[in-house]
């Protein structure tokens, strides 16, 4: 890999998306309404690059071999880390064995990736697993937008720094909103799992390539 295929406009997008993790974990591990501001913005600056670079590669013909493995990577690092990150928030209930199997499922498929490439198989991403990508996005999103949307109504609305639970109290919203979170983490899990076992089936003797 030279100079000049590192260097692309995607692939500098795609090492913003990866800059920027560490600010957006800062943001919600604080979980004030401030920083919860920022984290959801700067997250949602990283889904513009993430949409950006691919438009950008394929039209001014900047696709390369080290962008094609280097972008799902990023989506990976990012996912990780948010989602371990919402591990540590007691108020979330999401335990951290319920996403480690995305870990585990991203890095199988990645010594699957390294496989083929090293046997000169062909493996290309599917459209489900983009589809798994879509999905833990989302999911990030709408745990973000809970979060912060809570944090707002405390700081905008009371003027009081409170913890969720006692903002769902005092909203009178149903106590298992507090754990909206963790269905839908499971959901997103079960999925992710799913979109492994369908690149395995690929990859057997006889299956889809």
């Amino acid at each position: 890999m030279n100079a000049r295929e590192f260097w692309t406009i995607p692939n500098i997008l795609t090492y913003i998306r990866i800059l920027l993790i560490p600010f957006i974990l800062y943001g919600i591990l604080v979980n004030t309404w401030e920083s919860l501001t920022l984290a959801f913005a700067l997250y949602g600056l990283s889904a513009l690059t993430d949409t950006f670079d691919g438009i950008i590669a394929r039209k001014f013909h900047q696709s390369s071999e080290w962008g094609a493995y280097i972008d799902p990577l990023a989506d990976k690092f990012l996912v990780w880390a948010v989602y371990g990150v919402f591990c540590t928030l007691p108020f979330l209930h999401i335990p951290w064995y319920v996403v480690l199997p995305i870990l585990l499922r991203d890095l199988w498929v990645t010594w699957l990736r390294n496989y083929a490439k090293k046997h000169n198989l062909v493996f290309k991403t599917s459209f489900i697993a983009k589809a798994k990508t879509t999905a833990q996005m989302v999911g990030i999103t709408v745990i973000l937008f809970f979060m912060w949307g809570l944090k707002t109504i405390s700081h905008w609305v009371y003027h009081t720094p409170m913890d969720y639970p006692q903002i769902i109290q005092r909203l009178n919203l149903p106590a298992f909103l507090l754990y909206v979170s963790l269905f839908l983490t499971i959901l997103i899990v079960l999925f992710t799992l799913y979109t492994g076992w369908d690149y395995y089936k690929k990859m057997s003797p006889g299956g889809e390539k």
